[in-house]
């Protein structure tokens, strides 16, 4: 992987970039606009780390660097893959992605009510079809790699309407420290064995937990609600409710099989069994509406 070098003065005149709700507080992100460093038409991000709840700034460094090195042989343009590690004073202090201009959070397009939900789900189903092609990189023998925290505020939609998967930092390659994960903190997995704990309680990103997260996307598109928050059996009542909505059976054996025994589903060729006309009878606010009614 490559490094640039960058003098105090030179890291202190950056510009920050505000990326709004989707803050983090382990890393800033600065734009590589004054300088020589350019990024094909444009310029570059720099995310400056910091190491945050044990989680090893190192493992991250490798994590990226590992990324950068096979780049060429992963091959999938959705992926935002780091291309040059930072030093300033000697020390490395994070690494650099190209900038995608003019992008927006899949979070804020879900959330946008003027956006048709055909074009919404246009956007998921490009997400199911990159965690195929992440899936495939194992079969080549390229790289065992897992997405670990999937959620739409690390997935970009470009002004051409692609989507991009950025923040791959926190990408688990088969034997490095697992990140911490939005959607993994979900207290209902934890009595699911086939997802795997450290020691810390974390769940051990892989194939699984990334279409736990998927399904967790869909679902929040759905019911307008963060349902990996919901306990088990109001899950299940909830998926009910779909099923009486005329959701498919394929897409809900998906959504069911993510708290049940057996490896999870990519429910991305059933996005067509979800009914887009009682998409708005699916918001989770009408469901607990008629089930305390008794309109169910």
């Amino acid at each position: 992987m490559n490094s640039i070098t960058l003098s105090k003065k030179q890291f202190d005149n950056l510009t920050r970039l505000d990326i709004g709700s989707s803050q983090s507080t382990e890393s800033n992100i600065f734009i590589l606009d004054k300088g020589p460093w350019k990024y094909a038409d444009g310029s570059m991000l720099l995310k400056e780390l910091h190491t945050q709840d044990g989680v090893s700034m190192s493992t991250k460094l490798a994590t990226v660097s590992l990324l950068s090195d096979k780049k060429d042989e992963i091959n999938i343009n959705e992926l935002v893959i780091p291309n040059n590690l930072v030093v300033v004073k000697n020390k490395v202090i994070g690494f650099t992605v190209p900038y995608i201009k003019d992008a927006k959070s899949l979070k804020s397009v879900i959330e946008n009510p003027k956006i048709d939900n055909k074009e919404k789900i246009e956007y998921l189903r490009q997400v199911g079809k990159t965690l195929k092609k992440v899936e495939s990189l194992e079969r080549r023998k390229v790289i065992n790699l897992s997405i670990g925290d999937l959620h739409e505020d690390n997935v970009l939609v470009t002004k051409d309407k692609n989507i991009k998967f950025v923040d791959l930092d926190g990408a688990y390659i088969g034997n490095n420290y697992p990140q911490d994960a939005l959607y993994l903190y979900s207290k209902a997995i934890k009595n699911v064995k086939k997802y795997k704990f450290s020691e810390y309680g974390q769940a051990r990103p892989d194939k699984n937990t990334d279409l736990y997260c998927y399904n967790m996307m869909l679902l929040n598109m759905i019911s307008r609600r963060r349902l990996y928050i919901c306990d088990i059996s109001e899950y299940f009542d909830y998926l009910n409710y779909l099923k009486k909505l005329g959701f498919g059976a394929d897409i809900l054996k998906s959504f069911g099989r993510v708290y049940t025994e057996g490896p999870n589903i990519n429910p991305v060729d059933y996005l067509d069994e979800i009914p887009e006309d009682k998409l708005g009878e699916a918001g989770y606010k009408i469901y607990e509406f008629k089930k305390n009614n008794h309109r169910l």
